[in-house]
């Protein structure tokens, strides 16, 4: 029996000679007429994933439809499978031949989430004008949030411009066979949040997402960047000391268990996190529905950590440390900006990299400490 990588090199191989002789293609084409259709399915969905645009021609001139689904594959259509394999060419031809890029699999999945799972760009770039966007999977989320959660970067920065009029999308309650029980209500930011994908709150909140909508379980963007240590995160939501964005009020927001951000980072051992959000004006004094503080918990979990203890008893503990503008990292060898002085960069690469975000707040810097020096010399002139 053939394996299957000696079966796949053999279609690539009959491809390439339908691809280069006419005649060729018309005796396939006519053994194509001659063979099962169990046959001719699994040539069909092989081609699709493998990129094989001739073979995929012959077969649907031989009556298949574009839409074909393979419920082997979980009701995978045939342009599922293309996103799969990065497959442009055959995805194209699919959809010239009227393939329905909004079909979900059984997990309410559509081609271009698909593409996202496995970092295709190429074919995500071919299927979000084509694809209702407003669509929801199983578990909640649209192709927005996945790109997220995937940590896809480029399809993200692809999918970011159609959300323009509703960038606190959220995932909605999940239906099976994911989990109906599960928190919704996310946005975006939260998500980003959650997985410490530093240029990706940036992107967001420059483009007006909200720092403090909360979940299903009133837990909000900053508890997720809290909880899991992102200090990148947690600083780009509360802002520079100078120019803060969050009141005390915000900064000690209550999830359903009456647990703040700071109790969050307390809980992990997030020291610089909790150093942040003390300096923000957070109370380590609240006391959680099940009466401890961040102090408290800290001091079960940690009873080694002198510094973290001492930081919640307001005893020192040293103050959280810059942070790279760019890339989010914690280096004391930071440069500043040369033109505004606010930010710093822990290398030219990064700020080479992250320039097309920082130049606009860079520029608004720069004229506001050009007319606070005009106004200065205003005053003393007077």
């Amino acid at each position: 029996m053939m394996s299957e990588a000696a079966l796949r090199a053999g279609n690539v191989a009959l491809n390439a000679r339908c691809a280069a002789n006419p005649r060729e293609a018309a005796n396939f084409a006519a053994l194509l007429r001659r063979t099962p259709r169990a046959v001719k399915e699994d040539l069909l969905f092989n081609s699709a994933i493998d990129n094989l645009i001739t073979l995929m021609r012959l077969l649907l001139a031989d009556g298949f439809s574009p839409n074909t689904i393979d419920s082997e594959r979980g009701n995978a259509s045939l342009l599922h499978v293309a996103t799969q394999g990065g497959s442009i060419d055959v995805l194209r031809l699919l959809l010239e031949a009227g393939a329905d890029s909004n079909r979900c699999n059984f997990l309410g999945h559509t081609p271009l989430v698909n593409s996202i799972s496995y970092g295709q760009l190429a074919c995500a770039h071919e299927l979000i004008p084509r694809t209702d966007l407003s669509n929801f999977a199983a578990d909640g989320s649209n192709a927005l949030h996945s790109s997220i959660i995937l940590n896809q970067p480029d399809i993200f920065k692809l999918l970011l411009p159609h959300f323009a009029d509703d960038i606190d999308v959220r995932t909605i309650k999940q239906r099976a066979p994911a989990d109906p029980d599960g928190p919704y209500n996310f946005t975006p930011l939260m998500l980003a949040c959650a997985g410490g994908y530093h240029a990706m709150v940036k992107a967001l909140l420059a483009a007006g997402a909200s720092r403090t909508t909360c979940n299903n379980e009133s837990v909000s963007c900053l508890h997720f960047a809290a909880e899991h240590g992102h200090l990148a995160c947690v600083t780009l939501l509360i802002g520079r000391p100078d120019n803060q964005k969050m009141t005390a009020a915000e900064i000690d927001a209550r999830d359903s268990m009456g647990r703040t951000p700071l109790y969050k980072a307390a809980l992990n051992g997030h020291r610089y996190c909790c150093a942040a959000l003390l300096a923000a004006g957070a109370d380590p004094a609240i006391v959680t529905i099940g009466g401890d503080t961040a102090l408290r918990v800290a001091k079960e979990c940690y009873p080694g950590n002198q510094e973290l203890i001492e930081l919640l008893e307001c005893r020192g503990g040293g103050p959280a440390p810059l942070l790279c503008a760019g890339c989010g990292a914690s280096d004391k060898r930071l440069r500043a900006c040369s033109a505004c002085g606010s930010a710093s960069f822990c290398s030219n690469a990064c700020m080479a990299q992250f320039w097309p975000v920082h130049e606009a707040e860079c520029k608004r810097i720069q004229a506001a400490n050009e007319e606070k020096l005009r106004n200065s010399i205003i005053n003393r002139e007077r």
